[in-house]
């Protein structure tokens, strides 16, 4: 993982390692709704997306991250789709991760990564 404090990195900037029209960043796009407006995305070298953002109440700590897992074979059909697949794609993606954060608190006393698997 490539750690980014929220602090330096605004919304508007692409998720790191992943260009705008990369699969990463496009799932990025679909997915930031679901966090704060400064919170921020990270890839690791397999694929994942790793969120964060500074606590309101606390700037100077982050919240728990959430660590989105897409599975290879789910990356590969959605590398390989035609643009209404991706959509259709992207948003069961969404509704997993919507799924998955429920019960999720950022700011809890012993933080544990959340993993969300996609696919």
């Amino acid at each position: 993982m490539h750690p980014v404090h929220p602090s330096q990195r605004s919304s508007t900037a692409p998720c790191p390692m992943a260009g705008p029209g990369g699969t990463q960043g496009i799932l990025w796009e679909r997915l930031r709704r679901l966090f704060p407006p400064h919170a921020v995305a990270s890839t690791s070298a397999a694929g994942s997306l790793a969120i964060t953002w500074a606590l309101e109440d606390a700037p100077a700590r982050c919240a728990t991250p959430i660590l989105v897992r897409f599975e290879p074979r789910w990356l590969r059909s959605f590398e390989a789709a035609t643009a209404d697949a991706r959509s259709t794609l992207a948003d069961s993606a969404d509704d997993v991760v919507r799924a998955g954060m429920l019960g999720y608190q950022p700011d809890t006393r012993v933080p544990q990564m959340r993993v969300i698997v996609v696919g």
